[in-house]
């Protein structure tokens, strides 16, 4: 591992404030698996259990990205161009992600329980 010297004050600035935004994200995620969640001891719908995985994942790898670029940041171990796209694949592409996937599997869950429950 090459450590970089030090990172200038708007690296240091740009890079606080990306992060920061990660809370955004994982606010979203976290009030959406309790909200969920606290829906399941009385109705547990398939849908509802996959809505809770989904959340809880993205909610888990947005604390990852959180974790592993602070600690590269303060300790210079990694360059200012990786720790940033990391931040900001929290930060844009997490919740896209588990967006659409939370969108495509509600569709796809809810019709085919729904369809059960009818049958």
């Amino acid at each position: 591992m090459s450590a970089v010297k030090a990172f200038s004050w708007w690296q240091c600035t740009l890079f606080g404030v990306c992060w920061g935004l990660l809370l955004v994200p994982a606010y979203f995620a976290a009030f959406g698996a309790w909200l969920i969640g606290s829906m399941l001891p009385e109705f547990h719908a398939p849908v509802d259990i996959v809505l809770t995985l989904i959340m809880g994942v993205s909610l888990f790898v947005l604390m990852l990205i959180a974790v592993y670029t602070g600690w590269h940041f303060l300790k210079r171990s990694r360059s200012f161009s990786r720790l940033l796209g990391l931040v900001l694949a929290g930060v844009l592409l997490v919740p896209l992600v588990s967006a659409t996937g939370a969108l495509v599997s509600y569709t796809q869950l809810s019709e085919s329980w729904q369809a059960g429950q009818q049958g």
